[in-house]
């Protein structure tokens, strides 16, 4: 599969190059013709790209392919400026229409506007590093293999919005399976829909032996059930992986491109993605809270509207502990006996499920508009702006 995939990127890549004179003489040809591309020709072929960018606090970008994505686009972004003022957004499209719509809806909003350029590698690389976004938002389906890896390298967090595929779409990438592999690995891990999933969030050393064996016990009883965990030092992947093996748990590594498929443990070590990974779970236990840390924010999963768990070291957030428990969209636990028992009659009893979730969704907010939500989500992920 590894050769498959790097043919696929020297066939792609080569494709690229080849074309790049042809797209070049078409585009300039038109825009000297009837106008067409005039505007944006030299953007799309990678010769004119935004300056580098200053501010070192961390920008949203979103990219939306022409007009009728850039206008789904609107109300998110509108949202995203509503909730966070200062926070500073970027925004490309690839067509001139998408560009004279989005200008006339978002100045004032948005911090700049510039033209996609397409695939090729070499403009790809200097964009994503000019940029340096905090987080990649695509509207809809316009996929890049390599504006995606690119992200991937410099460690961005990157989500699909409105993504879809019509049934001719989906025939076509599966007979391309390197091709979509490139496609869309930064988005899909392989999580089948309906699959129990728990997720265990910043743990610490002293803590993730009692949440693997509590997942061993549990899959006794829940054989599909997936634990992602996300370690708090992403540092010690080897570890936790070596410890996985070690308890008899099969467990795929994110940061070496592993899907969850048959696997028992989703290790996640890569930057910025555990809000993401949230939205995935059914349900989130907060770490630093078995050992005397004082424990993390527990809003993350509960802006996914995902009820948690925690141990009894909690006394960084006493207050949020007291509301959440008070609600009925949370558990304290105080052992490892315990935290088994929680988790099992969250995922066995459909009537207590239901109750935590309605309780999260009461406590949170969460009737309210999608662009609300989702601008919630993505401004609930790990510091993406001041």
């Amino acid at each position: 599969m590894y050769f498959v995939g790097k043919l696929a990127w020297l066939a792609y890549e080569l494709v690229l190059l080849l074309a790049w004179p042809v797209l070049y003489f078409y585009y300039f040809c038109r825009a000297r013709t009837d106008g067409k591309y005039r505007t944006n020709y030299r953007a799309r072929m990678g010769l004119d790209l935004p300056g580098r960018f200053r501010n070192e606090s961390g920008r949203i970008w979103f990219h939306a392919l022409s007009l009728g994505e850039t206008l789904s686009s609107i109300p998110l972004i509108l949202e995203i400026n509503k909730q966070k003022p200062d926070l500073e957004i970027v925004f490309s499209t690839a067509t001139e229409t998408g560009m004279t719509f989005a200008r006339e809806r978002l100045s004032g909003v948005v911090n700049a506007f510039f033209f996609m350029p397409h695939d090729f590698p070499w403009a790809i690389q200097k964009l994503v590093d000019r940029i340096r976004p905090s987080l990649f938002v695509l509207i809809e389906t316009d996929s890049w293999p390599n504006l995606l890896r690119q992200l991937r390298k410099a460690n961005v967090f990157t989500t699909l919005v409105n993504g879809r595929m019509s049934p001719g779409s989906y025939r076509r990438y599966s007979r391309m399976a390197g091709l979509a592999g490139m496609i869309f690995s930064g988005f899909e891990i392989g999580l089948e829909q309906g699959r129990p999933v728990w997720v265990a969030g910043s743990t610490h050393e002293g803590e993730e032996e009692v949440v693997l064996r509590v997942h061993r016990q549990l899959i006794m009883k829940i054989p599909n059930l997936l634990l992602m965990i996300a370690p708090r030092k992403i540092a010690r992947r080897n570890e936790l992986e070596e410890l996985c093996t070690s308890l008899g748990l099969t467990v795929g590594v994110r940061s070496k491109g592993a899907g969850v498929s048959g696997k028992a443990v989703y290790l996640i070590d890569t930057l910025g993605e555990l809000a993401g990974i949230y939205a995935l779970g059914n349900i989130a236990f907060i770490g630093g809270s078995l050992v005397p840390s004082g424990g993390h924010n527990p809003l993350e999963p509960l802006m996914q509207g995902k009820p948690v768990c925690w141990g009894p070291h909690f006394f960084n957030f006493h207050e949020i502990e007291k509301a959440l428990l008070t609600a009925g969209c949370a558990a304290k636990i105080s052992s490892e006996d315990e935290l088994g028992h929680i988790l099992l009659r969250f995922f066995e009893d459909a009537r207590e499920r239901a109750k935590m979730i309605q309780a999260v969704e009461n406590f949170a907010g969460l009737q309210q508009g999608t662009a609300t939500r989702i601008a919630s989500a993505l401004l609930g992920r790990s510091h993406p702006g001041p």
